[in-house]
């Protein structure tokens, strides 16, 4: 939808560059899809090389990670005089983040997250943690990346992406 207003070039690629957040939260997930298809991580190999200083932490605190979202979220979200397509794709991305970074949290408390890290772990082994974190992580690297796609897309096309409860939420915090 571009009832908001025409959106420039630069709006857009702007907009489509804050979904690099989530991908960038939901890469470990793929690690298994990666070890099994290699063939599929080639698009995400610039992503890889950012992979450890977005999840750098200093004493357990994720300072990029936050920083980057605190950021985003400040100086783009909250920001009035930036367009509205601009400011909602944005909100739109650190929501997607935000459930990707609840679901690393879960598996973490459920004990599954060693899946993510290690996709190998579990080769062989008939574990039902092992697979069950399996399924999971999987699940949510293709939801995350799938969404992501789909809202770049929209965003190189000046639309907005309709995606179900967050675009909702987006829409309730941006004016």
């Amino acid at each position: 939808m571009t009832w908001r207003g025409s959106t420039t070039t630069q709006d857009k690629i702007l907009a489509a560059l804050t979904y690099l957040i989530p991908i960038l939260e939901a890469l470990p997930f793929g690690m298994l899809i990666f070890a099994l298809v290699p063939f599929l991580a080639i698009p995400f190999i610039p992503l890889f090389m950012l992979l450890p200083i977005y999840f750098l932490s200093i004493g357990g605190l994720a300072i990029v990670e936050m920083g980057i979202f605190f950021a985003v979220y400040i100086l783009v979200v909250q920001n009035q005089r930036l367009p509205h397509f601009l400011r909602f794709n944005a909100l739109q991305a650190l929501l997607i983040s935000i459930f990707a970074f609840l679901c690393r949290l879960a598996l973490d408390i459920l004990g599954l997250s060693r899946v993510l890290f290690d996709p190998l772990v579990g080769r062989g082994n008939t574990g039902a943690a092992i697979d069950l974190g399996t399924l999971l992580s999987t699940t949510v690297f293709i939801g995350v990346i799938g969404v992501s796609g789909y809202a770049i897309a929209q965003c190189f096309r000046g639309r907005y992406a309709e995606i179900p409860t967050i675009s909702e939420a987006a829409y309730s915090q941006i004016r």
